[in-house]
């Protein structure tokens, strides 16, 4: 295996780790943010995560674009211009309108507009770990 591949995959596997702590625990926790504060958590919270989200995100892309040649390449670089469509069409319209304040049905739409992300995640992740199996 070569870095390229290693480093895709470590990507894929942080951000499926990564998403699945956001889905079940933090973008729920967003409802227990008391109305005052929750435009000034809105905002850290987005530019936190993306201090973690956007290398890896980049990271995955990037290294998806070199591992074309495989039999499995397109439909990997397809699943990841699925997940940054989801990101930029589902998730961050609500990250934006929850900046303005604190709004139930914007974090339940958050909730929900997650999913795509994480079960595309998580697919990947477990190809990528039954490809690994079959390689050894």
């Amino acid at each position: 295996m070569n870095f390229i591949f290693i480093s895709h995959i470590a990507c894929c596997f942080l951000m499926t780790g990564l998403i699945w702590v956001i889905q079940l625990v933090h973008y729920p926790s967003f409802k227990y943010v008391s109305d005052a504060e929750f435009a000034e958590f809105a905002k850290f919270h987005a530019s936190r995560i993306s201090y973690l989200v956007i290398p890896l995100m980049i990271g995955e892309l990037t290294t998806a674009f070199f591992l074309l040649n495989h039999s499995w390449g397109a439909y990997n670089l397809f699943s990841i211009v699925l997940i940054w469509l989801s990101t930029f069409f589902l998730s961050v319209p609500c990250h934006n309108k929850l900046q303005q304040g604190k709004d139930d049905l914007q974090i339940n739409r958050l909730v929900l507009s997650n999913w795509p992300r994480t079960v595309l995640w998580s697919t990947r992740s477990g190809l990528f770990i039954w490809y690994l199996l079959k390689l050894s």
